[in-house]
Order: structure tokens, then sequence, then C-alpha cells
């Protein structure tokens, strides 16, 4: 039995420490789960056909804790939780981006991520207020089974490393849902 993840553990390291990052970003990912459907939230980008768990950046001032409460009201519109949980200790993922036409390493990214698993209380949303960048790429909260987001991650894992940590937050999520016989 997994049990409760201690946020205090070791932190995860997901991909090879480089010499140089060119980019480092803490962020907080949610893993939202609607226990009258069992159904989780995630993030659809159209623009580029990719999905990703819900959540965003942590601005200077700000805990994760307080970045997931924010990002989850921006993007998927709902603020009544019954459980907010803590999804172990952070996750550190180390990956790369690469010219249009793959050939040439162009930065190195490093994302320090915290992970929360928020339970809807209720399903009274009082609307999304999406970000530019959100807009323009066509970015909308969708519903989908444990089995689909877990087939669509690990199909995106395969040509995108720097999905690694939102499959990984999103298992740790699902074991606690279990846990919880939600």
């Amino acid at each position: 039995m997994l049990g409760r993840l201690n946020p205090e553990q070791e932190i995860l390291v997901l991909g090879k420490k480089p010499q140089v990052v060119d980019h480092f970003r803490e962020n907080a990912r949610i893993v939202l789960y609607n226990p009258k459907t069992r159904l989780h939230g995630v993030q659809f980008v159209k623009l580029w056909n990719l999905y990703t768990l819900l959540g965003g950046g942590v601005e200077t001032g700000h805990t994760p804790l307080e970045t997931a409460h924010k990002e989850i009201v921006e993007e998927s519109g709902y603020n009544d939780f019954s459980k907010v949980i803590q999804l172990g200790g952070q996750i550190r993922c180390y990956f790369n981006e690469y010219s249009q036409d793959k050939t040439l390493q162009t930065k190195i990214f490093e994302r320090l991520s915290t992970g929360f698993l928020m339970v809807l209380n209720s399903q009274r949303n009082v609307g999304t207020s999406l970000e530019d960048y959100e807009i323009a790429t066509q970015a909308e909260c969708v519903w989908k089974t444990k089995a689909e987001i877990l087939s669509i991650l690990e199909m995106q894992l395969k040509t995108d490393f720097s999905l690694s940590y939102h499959l990984e937050i999103f298992k740790r999520g699902v074991r606690i849902i279990e846990e919880l016989g939600l």
C-alpha cells in the first residue's frame, strides 16, 4: 500500500542534469477529479493537439499551493473542493527544446513541479479567465476518464519528454483517489 506521500520526501529527478540550464521555472500541476462522474479535468490545447495537466508557473512571492488554487479557477472555472492534497515531493525535470526540424538543440529547460489532487465538492462553475497565450492556443478544460488520460499522456511522452512530470503527477493522483475510495 502506498499510503500518503510525504511532501518532505526527496525530489524525484526526471532526465539527466545538464551542465547549464537556459530556463528554470517552478510550477504547480493539478489532478482535477470529479467524484460524481469519475472523470478528470485536463487542459486540451487545440492549436498543438496537446493534453496537459491544469496548472502554471509559480510567481515570486507565491507558494505552489496558492498557484494551484489560482490556476485551477482560471483554467477550469471550479473553486469548490472537498479535498486538496499535495501529491508527495516535488519533481525536477530536465528537457531540451529543439529547432522545428528537430536537428538543433536550442535551449535546455528545468522544471520544478509540485502536484496537487483537487477533488470537486460541487458542480458550480464561476467561469474561466484564461491568459492571452491560452486564448491564442485555444486551451480549454476537458473531462476524460483515467484510462483515456493515461493513454494520451503515455502516447504524447513518446515524442515530448517535457511532459514526463505530468504523467508522474497524474499517476500519483490516481493512487490517492484509489486509496481514498473516491
